[in-house]
């Protein structure tokens, strides 16, 4: 997994000059001067989650927002499960509602001991004590001072949009096209262990992009890109934007001969599909901003859960 991480990272060293692997950051922390106040950072979150409009179980996708550890998450059950008369759609719940009760957990053990919230040992600690049948992709984030921490397993993902353009998107992992990387309960699933991890250094107006595939198959970069400007021209909430980015996605998925990312994906492994992947998609947004900029647009919820 770290290779995939350093080999996206690489590709993309001249424009990512902001980004830095966790172990270069551990290595620059003792000798680096800090000034606590300049690099404070303000994160306004908002989710949407919307099932496949043909599911009548609530669909398998499940998200989190934490906004005492300034922590969140996505996760995507395998509907393969349902094979075997078994309701992902649980474990994924249940993963996020640990991984919200760890954020907060742990957040208060790292303030503690002066050291940095772990977005990995998250997920992990997560991983270990739900128990119920399924797996699941995920994806978990952590919000401090100017950096965020992230972990992404299987094709769940998070993207960065800076100044109008895409900064950064998270790679997918998959042992091959449309089998992604996925943790769950029982021997066959793969060790969260396995996550991409990120360590990124964020800027005042920058905006994050946490979801599922559901997003990602059905949205080209520049229809989010574009999206996410016109949210920020016009005012809007992370919620709001959270919102129209879901149900776009669903509306794209919905469309029999669209050209959409799922269908460059299938050509470019030998197969033949045409128009958008309709699924279950979650979506959260989180606005960066400086912490004394007007806040009418970027109010959190008071609470969020999966």
């Amino acid at each position: 997994a770290s290779g995939v991480v350093g080999a996206a990272l690489a590709r993309r060293s001249e424009r990512l000059a902001p980004f830095r692997s966790a172990h270069a950051v551990a290595e620059e922390a003792d000798s680096a001067p800090k000034d606590k106040a300049s690099v404070e950072l303000r994160y306004a979150h908002g989710m949407e989650i919307l099932a496949h409009p043909h599911k009548k179980n609530g669909g398998e996708d499940a998200a989190f927002i934490c906004t005492d550890a300034n922590t969140v998450g996505v996760a995507d059950g395998v509907g393969g499960w349902a094979e075997k008369g078994i309701d992902a759609g649980a474990y994924a719940r249940n993963l996020m509602d640990n991984a919200k009760q760890l954020a907060t957990a742990l957040k208060s053990a790292a303030d503690e001991k002066s050291i940095p919230l772990d977005a990995l040992r998250v997920l992990v600690g997560a991983h270990r004590v739900t128990r119920d049948p399924g797996s699941a992709t995920a994806c978990v984030a952590v919000f401090e001072g100017s950096t965020m921490r992230a972990t992404n397993i299987g094709d769940s993902g998070f993207a960065i949009i800076r100044q109008r353009e895409l900064c950064f998107k998270s790679p997918p992992q998959q042992h091959s096209f449309n089998f992604p990387y996925q943790i769950g309960f029982g021997s066959d699933a793969d060790h969260p262990a396995m996550a991409d991890r990120f360590e990124v250094e964020l800027r005042s107006g920058d905006v994050v992009i946490m979801a599922t595939d559901g997003l990602f198959d059905n949205v080209f970069d520049k229809q989010l890109c574009h999206m996410v400007s016109e949210a920020q021209d016009k005012g809007l909430t992370p919620q709001q934007t959270a919102s129209n980015l879901a149900s776009f996605a669903q509306r794209l998925g919905m469309t029999a001969v669209v050209r959409s990312p799922f269908s460059v994906a299938a050509a470019n492994a030998g197969y033949l599909f045409m128009g958008g992947k309709l699924d279950d998609t979650s979506v959260v947004v989180t606005y960066v901003s400086e912490p004394s900029e007007d806040s009418d647009n970027l109010s959190e919820p008071s609470s969020a859960s999966s």
